[in-house]
């Protein structure tokens, strides 16, 4: 399901709270902060990702690391406007979503049936020396407005950077480089390191220089 149009993204004085439900999972959102937009991103992408952070946060609450893998919703915005989508991996009748609570802020309907994403999962971890983010790639990505220039790993670099800035590590970027892509941070920081299950179908080096 698709968000409606938003105008801010800081619920510091206007909090949100709601739960998303997939008939056995209960997901609890609570937006209560001024969420920044961090490198010029748009509300819709900042919100979306700090939805899909509580879904993350959830999942791997109750099932670890197997859990964060094989969570069946999400939330992100691919399209650098000012909506998010709340999706389903399931398929079919196990694909639908409810929600409840103060839904009525961010959606025109409480129920949908989710989008089919593909089976291959794959994630790496960043740490700055300080903090650690886990990029999960589980979805299947798109061309951000299907007409050009912008492709497919256009909308992965977007995401990576949407799960930086929604954990707070704000100064670490995700940057196109041809047909891939490259991580980097300021100097000031401690050496950049990436490890997790799937680093070395990402990348070829693993500490920053």
């Amino acid at each position: 399901m698709t968000s409606k149009v938003l105008n801010s993204s800081d619920f510091s004085s206007n909090r949100v709270t709601f739960t998303i439900s997939d008939g056995v999972n209960n997901v609890p959102v609570d937006l209560w902060w001024n969420i920044p937009q961090n490198d010029g991103f748009t509300v819709g992408q900042v919100v979306g990702s700090a939805v899909d952070s509580a879904i993350q946060d959830y999942f791997y609450k109750v099932g670890g690391t197997d859990g964060l893998m094989n969570r069946t919703m999400w939330a992100a915005d691919w399209t650098a406007g000012n909506t998010f989508v709340l999706g389903s991996y399931k398929s079919g009748s196990a694909s639908n979503l409810t929600l409840s609570g103060n839904w009525q802020a961010l959606f025109d309907t409480n129920t949908s049936t989710g989008i089919e994403a593909i089976a291959r999962s794959r994630s790496f971890t960043v740490s700055s020396g300080v903090k650690t983010v886990t990029i999960t790639l589980n979805r299947t990505f798109a061309d951000p407005d299907g007409a050009g220039p912008l492709d497919e790993l256009d909308a992965i670099v977007t995401y990576i950077n949407q799960r930086f800035a929604s954990s707070g590590l704000t100064d670490a970027k995700a940057i196109r480089a041809g047909q891939a892509f490259e991580i980097q941070l300021p100097k000031s920081y401690a050496a950049l390191t990436v490890d997790g299950v799937n680093k070395d179908e990402f990348f070829t080096e693993f500490v920053g220089k």
